[in-house]
């Protein structure tokens, strides 16, 4: 049996940026007498790269059918497909898949995980870490686990998230629709009292410790390994 986990930045991000979430994890499961695979990517470039471009992928890559319905997948050969497939063509009975995204590496990690289930990989947990917001299909919601910060008078310091929808219509008990603002949200949404913004969540220098001594990393460490330990 293997433990993937797969990390998979946002855009306009340094090339270490998720390295501090990678090793707290990592030695969590090495302590636990697991040894898992990980894999660092940046599906839209670092900081180096146009800003401009790599938001452009990202719009490419935003699951349009799956925004109105709650179903469907984007291009099985854009880069959620593709990853599936890699992941898909070395997976074994026994194996488990963590996909942990921060901002728009959230929202491909939803897609990887749709495209792993329709070519029968099953049971990827997501994380999504300071994402926009984009409907997850039914069978991936009870394995979503979606975190945002939460400021002081519960003010929400990252803009990012309050971007998109989990939105969708129902029918009401006469027969007329109604909007369900979480109509396709993922089951586990945690909000962290952390300190800063958006790409602030793995911070563990000053000023980012609360005053009980906790990092932002420790923090967001904590409520991922919560939900992927065991991951099963």
């Amino acid at each position: 049996m293997t433990d993937r986990l797969i990390f998979l930045s946002g855009v306009a991000t340094s090339t270490d940026f998720m390295e501090p979430i990678r090793d707290v994890l990592v030695s969590r499961l090495e302590s636990a007498g697991r040894a898992p695979l990980v894999s660092m990517l940046m599906p839209y470039g670092d900081w180096s790269r146009r800003l401009l471009a790599q938001l452009n992928e990202v719009r490419q890559d935003l699951p349009w059918r799956l925004r109105r319905t709650g179903h469907g997948l984007t291009d099985a050969n854009g880069r959620a497909g593709l990853l599936a497939a890699e992941l898909g063509a070395v997976h074994e009975a026994g194996d488990t898949i963590a996909l942990i995204g921060h901002s728009a590496g959230g929202v491909l990690a939803v897609q990887t995980a749709a495209h792993l289930e329709r070519i029968g990989v099953e049971g990827t947990r997501i994380v999504q870490i300071g994402s926009p917001k984009v409907p997850i299909p039914a069978p991936l919601r009870d394995r979503t686990l979606y975190i945002y910060p939460t400021g002081p008078n519960g003010r929400i310091p990252d803009p990012i998230v309050r971007l998109g929808s989990w939105g969708g219509w129902r029918r009401g008990r006469y027969g007329g629709p109604l909007w369900n603002s979480r109509q396709h949200a993922p089951c586990h949404i945690v909000a962290l009292p952390l300190i800063g913004g958006h790409a602030d969540y793995f911070r563990t220098r000053e000023p980012y410790r609360n005053e009980t001594g906790q990092t932002n990393l420790s923090l967001t460490e904590a409520a991922i390994w919560q939900f992927i330990n065991p991951i099963n």
